[in-house]
């Protein structure tokens, strides 16, 4: 899950913003709308919308091209979180690590 950068109530800032990005595409609703999910962690929640995009963790800072950089999934599915509810005390990536059902949104 990444907020994106017009996220409303946010905790934690984010410089991802969905519009920008090249390579992002929605999931689609068999009605062609994008997909939409509300996230519930607890002390915070999130709604926000599926889309997949090219994330790398690791990028040469001199020169970023898909060939210098590493460790990169090329359709990565992922939660844009466009609103926060509760509080979120965090500051990184959200859904590297295991949550609550121990599971990972990297597979």
């Amino acid at each position: 899950m990444v907020l994106d950068s017009s996220v409303v109530n946010p905790e934690m800032a984010s410089f991802y913003n969905v519009d920008n990005s090249d390579t992002a595409k929605p999931i689609l609703t068999t009605d062609d709308g994008v997909q939409t999910v509300r996230v519930d962690m607890g002390s915070y929640s999130v709604n926000g919308e599926k889309y997949t995009d090219k994330l790398c963790l690791i990028q040469n800072t001199n020169k970023r091209t898909d060939k210098s950089g590493r460790l990169c999934v090329f359709k990565m599915n992922l939660i844009v979180g466009k609103t926060l509810y509760g509080e979120l005390d965090s500051s990184g990536i959200v859904g590297l690590a295991p949550g609550h059902g121990k599971t990972s949104i990297v597979q």
